[in-house]
């Protein structure tokens, strides 16, 4: 039986997704590991540059609130983050960037735009169209 063309392309698309994501993967952990940073700690400092909650985090990393608590206490202990209670709210934790934490921010950034150069030479329109479909694939919010 014969495998119609749509059928071969989804199954190639899928498969360069994940090779994509694995190259990328390989890229963000060596990125984060230069700067003595878990993975997860750099997503932090990624998320926290906009300012948000502990349980905002916990959204984006699809995780318990409890697990935020111990990344966000070793990038404290480090001084590249702060926890303030937001004003509307005090219950609620604000994860903030320190200055140290921008400059960390910004060069885990920077390294990952020279490591990924697929990306980095995607014209305007070409980076539009890829965020539009990879926006896609996140669950919708609430």
């Amino acid at each position: 039986m014969a495998i119609d063309r749509r059928s071969e392309q989804l199954e190639h698309v899928v498969l360069q997704l994940f090779t994509a994501v694995e190259s990328l993967r390989t890229f963000y952990e060596q990125q984060a590991a230069d700067l003595d940073l878990t993975p997860p700690q750099a997503r932090v400092l990624l998320l926290a540059a906009r300012g948000c909650s502990q349980r905002e985090l916990a959204a984006e990393f699809r995780c318990d609130a409890s697990n935020i608590v111990g990344i966000v206490d070793r990038l404290e202990l480090r001084g590249l983050v702060t926890r303030r209670p937001c004003p509307e709210d005090r219950r609620v934790k604000r994860v903030s960037l320190t200055e140290s934490g921008r400059a960390v921010r910004d060069r885990f950034q920077a390294a990952l735009r020279l490591s990924v150069p697929v990306l980095a030479d995607l014209d305007p329109d070409e980076l539009d169209r890829l965020e539009r479909v990879l926006d896609r694939f996140a669950p919708p919010a609430g």
